[in-house]
This record gives C-alpha cells, sequence and structure tokens, in this order.
C-alpha cells in the first residue's frame, strides 16, 4: 500500500483542504454578517425616498421627523455600552444631524443624505468594525 493510500485508509485529510474549509467558513461568516447591513442601507434608501415625497408643503424639521418614523423601523444597530462592550438597540440611530437635506428652488429639486455609521461585529470572534454608508435620494420639489 502507497504511503497515499494509508494516509486515506487511516482517516488523514490533506492540510490544504482544511485550510480551504476554514477560508471558506470565515468568507462565510463574514457574509452572514455583511449581508443584512447592506440590506439595511436599502431600506435606509426607502425611507429617504418616503421623507421627501410631498417636502413642497414640508419643512426641513418635518422632512427630518418623517425620516425617523421610517428609520426606527429599520433593524438594529450596536452602540457602545459603557464598560467597553456593545449592545444591540433597535433602529439604526441616524441623528438628525447626519441628514442633509437641499432644496433647489430653481430646478425644483430636493435632495437628502444620510451619513452613518455601522458597528459589524463578527461574533463569535470579540472583532468589530466600521463601515460608512453615505445615502442619497433626489425628488422634485413641487
Amino acid at each position: 500500500m502507497t504511503t497515499r493510500n494509508a494516509r486515506r485508509a487511516a482517516g488523514g485529510v490533506p492540510l490544504g483542504s482544511l485550510l480551504i474549509l476554514t477560508a471558506l467558513a470565515g468568507a462565510g461568516l463574514v457574509g452572514f454578517r455583511l449581508v443584512p447591513i447592506y440590506m439595511d442601507d436599502y431600506e435606509v434608501r426607502s425611507a429617504l425616498q418616503s421623507s421627501i415625497s410631498n417636502a413642497w408643503s414640508k419643512t426641513d424639521v418635518d422632512v427630518q421627523n418623517e425620516f425617523q418614523r421610517q428609520a426606527v423601523k429599520v433593524s438594529s444597530h450596536l452602540e457602545e455600552d459603557g464598560a467597553g462592550g456593545y449592545k444591540e438597540v433597535l433602529g439604526l440611530g441616524i441623528p438628525n444631524e447626519s441628514l442633509l437635506i437641499e432644496r433647489d428652488t430653481v430646478g425644483n429639486t430636493i435632495s437628502i443624505t444620510a451619513s452613518y455609521d455601522r458597528t459589524l461585529s463578527l461574533r463569535p470572534v470579540p472583532k468589530t468594525f466600521a463601515l460608512h454608508f453615505h445615502t442619497e435620494r433626489h425628488g422634485p420639489l413641487h
């Protein structure tokens, strides 16, 4: 019996195969954590679009409040808990200061931009990453 056949018969697994499986598992974990965050950004885009409907009759504060009513329904986010860790909080926690509203009365358009950060946790590994999002929507101001 050759050495290769003896190793297979004894249940040995090639080291390269183990490394590839470990890399695939790591990539799957990152993807499993990233996809919901990017889906939430899609929801933020929808909330921005919804908040600028009928904006001609609303003040900037009204537009911000409409966005906040929509955004509170979107997922959750991680906030520092003060003890060096993170806790999960409902909504995305995008403050009004992160919303920029621009009205172009000449072009009769409105744009609203949300700049915000999301924290990506790679549980069970105690590692976190900050992801920055800059989401913008435009619409008519009629």
